[in-house]
This record gives C-alpha cells, sequence and structure tokens, in this order.
C-alpha cells in the first residue's frame, strides 16, 4: 500500500517537472522569438535644420526681387575688319577707228626770198587694241590704275611737203601701231547693289601714245613713228558673272595732240599733230562687288 502511494507520488513528481521544463523551453522560444521581431537601432546623428520666420512687411517696403543669376556668355570675337582698299584689275579687247592729220607750217623771213615750207600727212583707219589695268578700287566707288594698250590698225595715208615732191603719195597702203600706258581712273557713281545702274562707270585715261606707220612713203617723210599725249573717256557698265568678276561694254573716244610753236629772228615755225579715235569693246574686270 506504502508502495503504490510512493510509486504514484514519483509519478506525479516526474510529470510537473516535464511540464515545467515544457514551460520554461516555450516561454525562451517565445522570448526568442519576440526579440528577432523587434527592430534594431543605431545612434545617427540628427541633421540640422533652420527655422525660417516669416515676417509681415511695411507697406512702403517692396519685397526685394530675385536677382536672376548672370548668364555668362563667351566673348565673341570682333568681326573683322572690311578694307577700303580692294584689288582692281581689267583686260579689255575694242574695235577702233581713227583719223589723225599733222600739218606744219614754216614762215620765213621775206629777205632770204625763200618760200614757206608746208607739210601735211593724214591718216585714216580701223582696227583692234587690246589692253590691261592693274590697281585698287576705295570703298567699291573710285578706282586708280596703271593701264597699257596695243593697237593695230590698217588704213590709208596720204603725205604732202613742198620741199619733197612726191607724185604717188596719195591713198597709200598704212598699218599703224599704237602702244599707249598711263594712269586710269574709273569712278562708280551708282553705288547701291541693288541700282539697276550698279556698276556703271565712268572712266579717264591720260597718258602718252607711240605711233608706227608702215607704208612706202612715211619713212621718206620722217613721219614712220610719232609720239603724242593724249586723253580718252568712256562710259560703260558692268555685269557680275561672280562675287568679284564681271564682263560689260564700254563706248570712249580719245583724243591724240602733240603741238610745237617756235620763233626764231629767221622763222617762224609750228606743227600740230592731232588724232581722233572712237572706241567700243568688251571689258573683263576682276573687282569686289557688293552682295
Amino acid at each position: 500500500m506504502h508502495r503504490k502511494k510512493h510509486l504514484i507520488l514519483a509519478l506525479f513528481a516526474f510529470a510537473l517537472a516535464n511540464a515545467g521544463i515544457c514551460f520554461a523551453q516555450e516561454e525562451t522560444a517565445d522570448q526568442e522569438e519576440s526579440q528577432a521581431q523587434q527592430p534594431v537601432y543605431s545612434a545617427e546623428p540628427a541633421p540640422q535644420t533652420q527655422n525660417i520666420q516669416y515676417i509681415v512687411m511695411p507697406p512702403e517696403r517692396k519685397q526685394p526681387e530675385a536677382a536672376a543669376a548672370p548668364v555668362q556668355q563667351e566673348n565673341p570675337l570682333p568681326p573683322p575688319r572690311e578694307s577700303k582698299f580692294s584689288l582692281l584689275f581689267g583686260a579689255d579687247l575694242s574695235f577702233y577707228l581713227t583719223s589723225q592729220s599733222y600739218d606744219e607750217d614754216s614762215d620765213y623771213d621775206l629777205n632770204t626770198s625763200r618760200d614757206d615750207v608746208v607739210a601735211s600727212q593724214d591718216y585714216s583707219g580701223k582696227g583692234f587694241a587690246f589692253g590691261f589695268s592693274l590697281g585698287t578700287l576705295i570703298k567699291d566707288f573710285i578706282g586708280i590704275r596703271g593701264f597699257l594698250n596695243v593697237g593695230l590698225q590698217s588704213g590709208k595715208g596720204s603725205y604732202e611737203n613742198k620741199e619733197i615732191p612726191c607724185d604717188s603719195c596719195s591713198d597709200l597702203s598704212t598699218d599703224l601701231t599704237d602702244v599707249r600706258f598711263g594712269v586710269e581712273g574709273t569712278l562708280f557713281p551708282f553705288n547701291g547693289s541693288r541700282s539697276a545702274m550698279y556698276n556703271s562707270y565712268l572712266d579717264l585715261m591720260l597718258g602718252a601714245a607711240f605711233h608706227s606707220r608702215d607704208d612706202e612713203a612715211a619713212r621718206y617723210f620722217d613721219r614712220d613713228e610719232t609720239n603724242s599725249l593724249f586723253a580718252k573717256i568712256e562710259a560703260g557698265k558692268l555685269f557680275p558673272i561672280s562675287t568679284s568678276w564681271n564682263v560689260g561694254f564700254g563706248i570712249a573716244y580719245s583724243l591724240d595732240l602733240q603741238f610745237q610753236y617756235t620763233v626764231s629772228d629767221l622763222e617762224q615755225i609750228d606743227y600740230c599733230d592731232i588724232g581722233h579715235s572712237l572706241w567700243v569693246g568688251a571689258r573683263f574686270v576682276y573687282k569686289k562687288n557688293k552682295n
């Protein structure tokens, strides 16, 4: 009987011990699970904040506008300076007509009992001339150039001289060579690029001319080589074919003149060599045109 009591008590105590161990294990598991679910915190310095305080402005004061941020711009390069001077080059081919006359009078003293001596020479012809010029153009308005011109003509020449008789010295076939050089000024009065008269020009040439005649009597009468001063005026128009090249035409008149007057006790000599020419031809000009 006592053994059964002790056995029951032992079993009861063992059951209690097992129950306590299970309860302890469940509580430990619950604590570990709750700790696993809680977040972990670390200490970090909080950022400093500035509190903005708003105040009421007086009515006479205005709230300043926010200054616009300056826009930084790169310093642009200055535009290139346009030169007032530019190249002016011209080449021309002309057809021209010439009428030339030479007269010489020599009046002697009557005490010498000698007659007056009169010499004359006439020429008329036609031919072609080629020339070129080079210089500078100022503000697309006025040009200054040097020029050289060579012309070839064929025509008729007549000679007369009281001291040198010649029965067959009229209407001789004569070849004439002209060489001219000097200074040329060109004016472009209509300077507006949109004007219909743009590139119209007036031209003045001043220089010297050398004339060489080839016929049967020229050398005999000492008229094979002569020289004179000349002036030539021309009007025309150029048409641009590119930014710099132009083609056009012109009409001109030239005057060749040589004059001398000499007086002494015994004689008075004067002679005048004058020539008139009409020119028409094509012009090729290099000049800077306006856009």
